[in-house]
């Protein structure tokens, strides 16, 4: 069952006294949300101040439909007492790399007092946060206390899941030796010496397609997720051939220097395959998602086609769309064309997992089921009601089957 008041935290945690309780003494409630962020406490912290800029929740509710910030905005990591938070909150008080406190009070919500404090735990944080609330007077409050806690928390927890998944990633450029000047862009979690896993995203897409797997998986594995050359924040050298994607991958897997899990997303799907049948020693456990042989040029591929005509407009460094229309023009005119996986299928050495979406327009089921019955000691799994970026459909699903392939008995030895 769900706890409202505490959801997350431990009881040594709520026994301690916070900075908010100075502010609001004597609250009708008092609640606490509390998460394992595995940062810094200096780098939660700057995270932390970025409440000013947005509330980093659900966006299209409390944030007008515009997206929180996904990089650290310069000079946020200075706040100043009496700062507008989170749009509705005044910040009272606060200690670098500790604390953040700020207070509300309307005729809607009462007073609030809430306190977002950091405990530094070695190898990685609590966030905790606790809220002291006075409810107003009459019927307002009345259903304030009844509704207040529930809402609150639908509210928080997606917050400080946000907060969380942005402390954990670390940005860096991997530096090619094959193609001297040329780099990528690539995300990275978790600490060194866990287990190794390799997110590969698919055509047009970019990194932040897996942030839910970056997120659930940082606590107990490495986790890389590159951006493709022209993808994301990798810059585009110029049209070239599909092995130019698929030699930049190989190039950036070798660098991690031990055996990997391997995730695959659509074209992605292809880089991996190819890399699995070719480095088999370096790879633990395949996972295949909306991927098959190929892409067939059928009527719904219009559809992809139709979007990425806009691409200059739309693209951002986080999307489905995150190239530019030239990237996306020489990605559908031509390297689709190179895409063959069934040279490759027979060579698997590993556990393998397909995932395919009942509604995804551009892979069809019965496409990517050939590449389930084509990849020895493969499963399938078919989610009726996803779509083309599975991973974002049903995320949690996603997350139990990479775990349940991850737990397969598979050896492996970097060469």
């Amino acid at each position: 069952m769900i706890d409202f008041h505490h959801w997350g935290s431990r009881p040594f945690e709520r026994a301690l006294t916070y900075p908010c309780d100075q502010w609001l003494p004597a609250p009708r409630h008092s609640l606490f949300r509390a998460v394992t962020v595995q940062a810094t406490p200096q780098h939660l912290y700057r995270w932390l101040c970025q409440l000013k800029l947005a509330p980093y929740s659900y966006d299209w509710i409390d944030n007008l439909g515009r997206q929180s910030p996904r990089q650290l905005v310069p000079g946020c990591e200075n706040p100043v007492p009496g700062q507008t938070m989170m749009m509705a909150f005044q910040l009272v008080e606060f200690q670098a790399d500790q604390h953040l406190t700020m207070v509300c009070s309307n005729w809607l919500m009462g007073q609030i007092a809430i306190s977002y404090v950091v405990l530094d735990q070695g190898d990685h944080c609590r966030l905790v946060v606790k809220l002291n609330i006075r409810y107003p007077r009459g019927p307002i409050g009345w259903l304030g206390r009844w509704l207040l806690p529930a809402g609150d928390l639908v509210m928080m927890r997606k917050q400080l899941l946000n907060l969380k998944g942005l402390a954990e990633e670390r940005h860096g450029r991997f530096l090619s030796q094959r193609s001297p000047g040329h780099w990528l862009h690539y995300v990275e979690a978790g600490a060194p010496g866990k287990p190794i896993l390799l997110l590969v995203h698919g055509g047009t897409g970019n990194w932040s397609n897996y942030r839910s797997q970056v997120a659930e998986f940082a606590p107990d594995y490495h986790v890389f997720a590159p951006d493709h050359r022209g993808h994301g924040a990798s810059p585009w050298p110029g049209p070239g051939h599909i092995d130019d994607f698929y030699f930049d991958l190989e190039e950036f897997a070798e660098s991690l220097g031990a055996p990997f899990e391997l995730v695959g997303h659509s074209f992605g799907g292809y880089l991996a395959v190819r890399l699995a049948a070719s480095r088999p020693r370096w790879v633990r456990h395949l996972a295949l998602f909306n991927t098959g042989p190929n892409i067939p040029r059928d009527p719904k591929f219009k559809v992809l086609e139709s979007a990425t005509l806009a691409a200059d407009w739309i693209a951002r460094p986080e999307g489905v769309i995150a190239a530019r229309r030239e990237v996306c023009d020489h990605l559908i005119q031509e390297l689709i064309d190179q895409w063959d996986c069934t040279p490759f299928y027979s060579q698997i050495e590993c556990p393998a997992l397909v995932v395919l979406g009942g509604l995804d327009p551009l892979m069809p089921v019965a496409v990517g089921r050939v590449a389930a019955q084509a990849i020895p000691n493969c499963k399938l799994k078919v989610l009726p009601l996803a779509g083309h970026v599975i991973m974002w459909d049903h995320p949690r699903v996603v997350n139990r089957l990479l775990r349940e392939l991850f737990q397969l008995p598979q050896g492996g030895g970097h060469e």
